[in-house]
């Protein structure tokens, strides 16, 4: 085998590890593989292949992730490569589980286990348990779901994967919130406190050691939950600020299906808090710019919390229709998940010995609580992540504009990294999100101390200064080193001139 060959399998199988999780990047990688790989290189094609149909997979493309599925399964098949086999299952899977056939997603996700378990692959392991979690969850068998979760979690804790750690703990703490909210719909209160609890203390726990790791996806995800977890226990004030960082994580990640969900977290929150208008309007937004693939369950909760602003704005009569409307869209849900459970109800776990007792579980949740003190931590943090940017350190948009107005500064300017989109295109986000850090550093380090910086927009930065050095500050930018990023890395920078009070318009 050539050294280009070598290193398009070394890239090739580089992508399949990257496809769950960065599956952007990993297309990229197959596909730069395949372009430097022979064509009878029919290993180096399988892991490519296999890549490309997990990361299509990923990103909910099915037509493509199946394409790809059947050409990977085909030389893997023929080569006996064991792990591309349990990673096309895998990913087979996941189509089947995205367009509602929980009957292939468990039978894919089997043949994928027994292949990890020959290889004696403890992720590929804890992967699939993860992936049977999502099924259950997804067939109202929260229990199921979090015994899959407690089991995977035990057998990621040997391992040196902190990726996987914070999706585990992410989910299992969702998984906790679900359950909770399944046991107020029945006027389980205690119960309900306490699950919410446990989903508080998960969280806090990965947040004190993985924040700097989590990307926005997972920032909603798990700001959501805890939320969701503080609205439960009754704690509206403390769900409010972490409510709001998912809401604004959720548009930058682009995952809109939870986004009428978390509007109407928000709305529920301010109305427990008394604040009526901003209530009605998060929940008004929620019931009626859902967009179509928020979750049936995700529709009814969000009537229940918008019967309880109704009742408490005297609307009886809404507030009725509401709670009818929640019921009869929970009735769906439910009967729903009744017919695909019917369907898989004869179907075995077959992973039995890798799941660990109730017992253990148990005796695992009367440890998982936490402290006051905990919570005041992470006040500190949900502080600091509403006023700064998350990706540069720098102030986000409201608080930079906000601060611009209050130290009335009468010189501002937009800095623009033109062709961010082209570099993201051509680089990867990775370097894209290295240009912007390096754009906010410069910005920082080259401005005076009582000057303004924030994130203006997805490329843009906005300055606010005593003393006009924005040339040299403009200077310092193109000079800066990119090719240490990347050789063929270049960065073109335009300002324009801004009103600081006003910074859409252009100053005089």
């Amino acid at each position: 085998m050539t050294e280009r060959q070598e290193q398009a399998l070394t890239d090739a199988k580089s992508a399949l590890e990257l496809s769950n999780r960065i599956p952007n990047q990993a297309i990229e990688l197959a596909n730069s593989a395949l372009s430097f790989a022979n064509e009878d290189d029919a290993e180096t094609n399988a892991y490519a292949f296999a890549a490309l149909g997990s990361s299509y997979a990923s990103l909910g493309r099915d037509e493509e992730a199946t394409r790809h599925i059947s050409e990977a399964q085909k030389l893997a098949f023929e080569l006996r490569l064991t792990y591309v086999m349990a990673r096309v299952h895998q990913a087979r899977g996941w189509v089947a589980y995205s367009q509602g056939n929980a009957v292939l997603a468990f039978s894919d996700w089997q043949i994928a286990f027994d292949h990890f378990q020959q290889i004696r692959d403890i992720r590929g392991t804890a992967w699939i348990l993860m992936h049977y979690a999502a099924n259950y969850c997804s067939l109202g068998l929260i229990d199921h779901s979090i015994r899959c979760q407690i089991s995977a979690l035990e057998l990621v804790t040997i391992l040196d994967d902190s990726a996987t750690l914070i999706d585990l703990r992410v989910s299992l703490a969702r998984s906790y919130v679900t359950k909770a909210w399944q046991r107020t719909f029945v006027g389980d209160k205690g119960f309900s406190i306490y699950d919410a609890q446990i989903a508080t203390s998960v969280l806090l726990k990965v947040l004190d050691t993985h924040i700097d790791n989590f990307t926005p996806f997972m920032i909603e995800q798990a700001f959501h939950a805890i939320g969701e977890s503080f609205l439960i226990q009754d704690r509206p004030e403390d769900a409010l600020p972490n409510l709001k960082i998912a809401l604004e994580a959720s548009t930058r990640s682009g995952h809109y299906s939870s986004e009428a969900r978390i509007q109407g977290a928000v709305g529920y929150a301010y109305f427990l808090c008394g604040d009526m208008k901003n209530a009605s309007e998060f929940l008004s937004l929620a019931i009626t710019n859902a967009p179509d693939a928020t979750p049936i369950e995700d529709l009814a909760l969000i009537q229940l919390w918008n019967s309880s602003l109704l009742e408490g704005a005297g609307d009886h009569s809404g507030a009725l229709a509401a709670i009818r409307k929640s019921a009869e869209l929970e009735q769906q849900a439910q009967q729903s998940r009744m017919e695909r459970w019917a369907k898989v109800h004869d179907m075995t776990l077959g992973i039995g010995q890798a799941l660990v007792s109730v017992e253990w579980i148990a005796e695992q949740e009367n440890g998982w609580v936490f402290t006051e003190r905990q919570v005041r931590e992470h006040e500190g943090r949900v502080v600091r992540m509403l006023r700064d940017d998350p990706l540069t350190a720098v102030l986000n948009r409201k608080e930079a504009l906000d601060l611009a107005i209050e130290e009335e500064f009468e010189i501002a300017a937009i800095f623009d990294v033109s062709d961010l989109e082209v570099i993201n295109k051509r680089f990867g986000r990775r370097v894209g999100d290295e240009v912007l850090r390096n754009v906010a550093s410069v910005l920082v380090a080259r401005l005076s101390n009582d000057s303004v910086v924030g994130r203006y927009s997805g490329s843009e930065f906005f300055a606010a200064t005593s003393a006009d050095c924005f040339d040299e500050v403009l200077k310092s930018i193109k000079n800066f080193p990119w090719v240490a990023i990347d050789p063929e890395l270049s960065v073109r920078i335009t300002v324009r001139r801004v009103n600081p009070q006003k910074p859409h318009l252009l100053a005089a």
